[in-house]
């Protein structure tokens, strides 16, 4: 039976956020950043789908084998005995192509297929062969995966009932009202500037010789390069002759930037744009691919300056933002067709081509919008407010003699090198780097061992468990079809480790083992022993997974959290994330009666 589908809350309209105060703003752009993170990651690996693709087409033939199960051999090679050889496998043939658009030299037309059944050779039909033939022809085919931007572009967004298009456009107008609020709190930008990007709140009140796309020309090589998704607002018309006419750049996915003058905007283009000893500018990540060449060879030759840089004016309407996106899709797809007709590409002669980039590996940033603003005003911004809103808990005196809380951990082998669905600007530092006990601490233990030496007066420890002696710890099969089967054997796997270690342990010491995908595919995210356990599994999608779940060991409740209100709605560490909302803070706090059922629960060790 089919879930019915999520719908969230719609959007709030852009100028509704002009209308909000701190830490609103920030908090709505860190989220809805997340958010356009998450739906364009869907986009990203064309992988998934070329697998399927190739899968289906010989499903028809198959009775349970695998890709890796089936080998190809040239008509007059001799058959193999057992077992199914490790080379010349259907699954390196998929990979050549998916990574560098060609089969693996030893496979053409006139090979057949095989797989073992039953410990005999057995060789699939010929119209099994044709059926792999007619798959590799267009998974090798641009239109294959320009289909697949289309189809992505124009399918219903998982949450809304409206198109990945529209919700991308709707999500940057409204980023770029955040955006400038933020912008405002902090004092980046001038009131001139924030007026500046008011109005794009109402697209229905700004003169259009004030909106410019910009363009890199030079009339003698007939050379015209757009800055692609790129546009200037101006207090003034281009032509008007006094020095000062205040006027704000949006570069996609890098930044907003505000200029007194025109002039000044292209002082600042020249330098960071054909300037020939900037060897990496950022801004040319704004240039087409097929243009980015040319750029290059006329900056070189030094016939490139201030007066290069055109402005061209244009009217905006209500579909400014949505067709603002139909730019970046057509450039992204232009982009892709350019590296695809690239033919300066490796040969593959070994089984194994995964050190290669797929060919339609692309820049994304253009659709992540603000960036900078997240990363340098926004999240800044609202690590101030959290500590802020912190609050004191002077904890009773207690003996020193109480017995500590012992966190036990280990990260699980497939966090090696893994990014989650989504990740919080808490999670940046742990998944955008190679993920240590140091990062885990500080991602998911940190304010956890500060909150529960408050409440309770003892000492926390965090203690790492190594996967160099904890082996089948660190590739422990934790996925489960049950909370109960996945803590029963969870609780096993520690148990035997603990003996064969020879170990001692108390009721206050919890081993977690923190993942990367839900212990029950796409239903649970952690699981844990309840009151007076020892042992959890928390995914690391969302980072208060792990606290919830030693929350639960140490007496807490769903029942007892709590949405508070202190600034802003957040909710406590125990709400079910099956009530979560976008639209409310993480509080890193349990609720005051967590708090209590907590210290309860510790007062029988004291």
């Amino acid at each position: 039976m089919t879930e019915p589908k999520q719908v969230l809350p719609p959007l709030p309209s852009p100028a509704h956020i002009t209308t909000m105060s701190a830490p609103w703003p920030a908090f709505m752009l860190e989220r809805l950043y997340e958010n356009a993170k998450h739906t364009i990651s869907r986009s990203l690996n064309f992988v998934p789908e070329a697998f399927d693709f190739l899968k289906n087409a010989i499903t028809p033939f198959l009775n349970g084998e695998t890709l890796d199960e089936i080998f190809y051999l040239p008509p007059q090679a001799p058959l193999p005995q057992m077992p199914t050889p490790s080379r010349n496998t259907l699954i390196h043939v998929f990979e050549s192509i998916i990574f560098i658009n060609t089969p693996l030299t030893t496979y053409d037309k006139t090979c057949d297929f095989y797989c073992y059944k039953n410990e005999a050779l057995y060789k699939f039909p010929p119209a099994f062969q044709r059926a792999v033939e007619k798959a590799i022809f267009e998974l090798q085919g641009i239109q294959f995966f320009l289909d697949r931007i289309d189809n992505f572009w124009c399918a219903e967004h998982e949450a809304y009932p409206i198109t990945n298009k529209e919700y991308m456009a709707s999500l940057m107008a409204t980023q770029l009202q955040c955006a400038n609020m933020v912008r405002a709190e902090d004092n980046s930008l001038n009131l001139e500037s924030v007026d500046l990007l008011l109005r794009l709140a109402h697209l229905n009140i700004t003169p259009k010789d004030y909106f410019y796309r910009l363009s890199l020309t030079q009339m003698e090589y007939a050379a015209d390069i757009p800055l692609i998704g790129a546009f200037l607002i101006t207090r003034k018309p281009e032509n008007h002759t006094d020095d000062l006419n205040p006027c704000v750049l949006y570069i996609p996915g890098l930044k907003i930037q505000q200029f007194d003058s025109i002039a000044l905007l292209k002082t600042y283009l020249a330098t960071h744009l054909i300037n020939p000893n900037a060897p990496h500018p950022p801004l040319r990540s704004c240039i087409a691919l097929r243009q980015q060449g040319l750029l290059i060879d006329l900056t070189r030759r030094g016939v490139m300056d201030e007066q290069s840089i055109c402005l061209t004016s244009f009217s905006i309407d209500p579909e400014f933002f949505s067709e603002h996106i139909q730019r970046l899709i057509d450039q992204h797809k232009q982009d892709v067709t350019y590296i695809w007709s690239q033919t300066d590409r490796p040969v593959v002669t070994t089984t194994d081509p995964h050190h290669f980039q797929p060919r339609y590996s692309l820049d994304y940033t253009a659709f992540l919008f603000f960036t900078d603003t997240v990363q340098n005003h926004a999240i800044p911004a609202l690590e101030r407010w959290k500590k802020s809103q912190l609050p004191v808990v002077t904890p009773k005196s207690k003996p020193t003699s109480l017995q500590p809380i012992k966190l036990h951990f280990i990260l699980h082998q497939d966090l090696n090198g893994r990014l989650p669905v989504r990740a919080s600007d808490l999670l940046f530092k742990f998944f955008f780097s190679s993920p240590t006990a140091s990062t885990a601490k500080e991602a998911f233990f940190s304010w956890l061992a500060t909150e529960l030496e408050n409440i309770s007066g003892r000492k926390v420890e965090l203690i790492e468990i190594e996967k160099e002696i904890a082996p089948e710890l660190y590739t422990f099969n934790y996925m489960s079809k049950s909370h109960d089967d996945a803590i029963h054997r969870w609780k096993e796997a520690v148990t035997q480790f603990l003996k064969r270690t020879s170990q001692s342990t108390s009721p206050l010491d919890k081993f977690t083992l923190l993942t990367y995908h839900p212990v029950v595919a796409s239903s649970i995210l952690g699981v844990a022993d309840r009151t007076g356990g020892q042992f959890a599994i928390a995914s690391t999608v969302e980072y208060r997974i792990t606290a919830h779940e030693i929350g639960h060991m140490l007496g807490a409740e769903h029942d007892a959290g709590e949405i508070i209100y202190d600034g802003w709605w957040s909710e406590t560490t125990m709400r079910p994330f099956d009530e979560d909302s976008p639209y409310r803070t993480a509080s890193h706090r349990f609720s005051d009666k967590n708090r209590a059922l907590i210290k309860t629960y510790l007062s029988q060790f004291d």
